[in-house]
C-alpha cells in the first residue's frame, strides 16, 4: 500500500456517509511538504451522534488495503476533546500511519488556522 492509494480510499469511502459533513488534509500535505517519512493526517467533521460511525465505517477499508498492524485510539477525552486514532498497516512503509481525527459538527475548533496548520487540502466539504 502506498499513501496515495489510502488517500483515494479515504476519500472514497467518505463520499459515501452521508453523516460525514466534511474532510480534508493536514499536517505535511497543508504545508506542502509531503515526502517519503510523511504520515497522512486526515480531518473529518461528522454529525454530533455519529462520530463512532466514522471510525467503524474507515477501519474496513483501511484492512482492505493491507492488514492493520497497529492501532492506537486515544482515550477519551484527548487534550484537543477530538476522538483520534493512529493506524500503522502491515504491507507498507513504516511512515505510511494514518492519524485520524473525528470532529464533532458542533465543535468550534477546526485547526483551519492558515499561519499555524497551512492550507488544508479539501477532500469533502457538503456545507
Amino acid at each position: 500500500m502506498i499513501r496515495s492509494n489510502l488517500i483515494t480510499a479515504l476519500d472514497a469511502a467518505l463520499g459515501e456517509l452521508p453523516f460525514v459533513r466534511a474532510a480534508w488534509l493536514g499536517g505535511a500535505d497543508a504545508t506542502d511538504r509531503v515526502d517519503e517519512y510523511s504520515d497522512v493526517d486526515l480531518l473529518v467533521v461528522a454529525e454530533d451522534e455519529r462520530v463512532e460511525d466514522v471510525f467503524s465505517a474507515l477501519e474496513p477499508v483501511l484492512e482492505s488495503l493491507s492488514p492493520i498492524d497497529r492501532r492506537y485510539r486515544l482515550p477519551p477525552p484527548t487534550w484537543h476533546g477530538h476522538e483520534q486514532a493512529f493506524y500503522r498497516f502491515r504491507d507498507a512503509s513504516p511512515h505510511t500511519l494514518l492519524d485520524l481525527v473525528v470532529l464533532e459538527l458542533s465543535s468550534d475548533e477546526r485547526y483551519l488556522e492558515r499561519e499555524r496548520h497551512g492550507d488544508a487540502v479539501v477532500l469533502l466539504d457538503r456545507d
